[in-house]
């Protein structure tokens, strides 16, 4: 992946818009990142760093042009057509300086899917043990996933969540009783969720992580990914661990159906 013509793409259509700013910050710590991975090598936490990094580049970009970042990378310049009228203007002139400057594949790639996880503080055990699984697709960037520990100290948080419930396609959702018990899961996140479903196709999966009221909730007209009766926290390991690839699996199903 040229991620580093990406960024000129990018910093390109940039120039003059009120989102100039986000995108240098993410510029600085995607160029720092691919800086360490050259002189130390690549490692884990490098490549969850830079995976993140990416998938908000990624949102970024779709909320202004309806393709993602790794498009870029591509040599794939966004359609001036599905752009607001408002930037339009900026982005036909910058379309053709990164013509001229850039190298442009003609071979068009799907959109890569985003994926929502949704799930109580208290529970981080299990977003661990579920980000192991999807840690491959995330490797092979293809599907781009978002949770609040990607918010970053000084961003607007509220913003940052909303930003990701709106582009996402599929909802993972980690149901314990401390999940249903937090008002703002309830208030904030479900219900744009569950509107998402109903209207724009989102892929709700519930994952029943303690013996909870979930049958008791709007959640429960969705199959669940495990029985309600046998949650999570009462697998041993290996149980838990089929759990995850089916939910990781079907990720990957939906992403070759796109």
């Amino acid at each position: 992946m040229d991620y580093k013509h990406g960024l000129v793409t990018l910093r390109k259509l940039a120039e003059g818009t009120d989102w100039l700013e986000d995108f240098l910050v993410y510029e600085a710590r995607l160029l720092e990142n691919l800086h360490q991975d050259r002189l130390y090598g690549s490692s884990e936490q490098t490549r969850a760093t830079r995976a993140q990094i990416i998938d908000q580049l990624n949102r970024l970009v779709y909320q202004h042009f309806s393709r993602s970042f790794t498009d870029l990378c591509r040599g794939l310049l966004p359609d001036v057509l599905t752009v607001s009228a408002s930037t339009s203007h900026l982005v036909q002139g910058s379309k053709r300086a990164v013509q001229e400057e850039c190298s442009v594949d003609s071979v068009s790639q799907p959109s890569p899917t985003a994926v929502f996880i949704s799930y109580s503080h208290r529970d981080r055990r299990f977003l661990k043990e579920l980000r192991t699984h999807l840690a491959p697709y995330i490797r092979m960037e293809a599907v781009h996933v978002w949770d609040d520990t990607m918010i970053h100290p000084g961003t607007k948080w509220y913003e940052e969540i909303t930003n990701a419930l709106q582009s996402a396609k599929v909802a993972i959702v980690l149901v314990s009783p401390d999940f249903l018990a937090s008002d703002f899961i309830a208030r904030k996140e479900i219900p744009p969720l569950l509107k998402s479903a109903e209207q724009n196709g989102l892929k709700m999966l519930s994952v029943i992580l303690r013996p909870c009221a979930f049958l008791d909730t709007e959640l429960a007209q969705f199959q669940s990914v495990n029985d309600p009766a046998n949650p999570l926290s009462s697998m041993k390991p290996g149980e838990r661990d089929k759990i995850w690839t089916n939910v990781a699996t079907f990720v990957k199903t939906l992403l070759q159906r796109a």
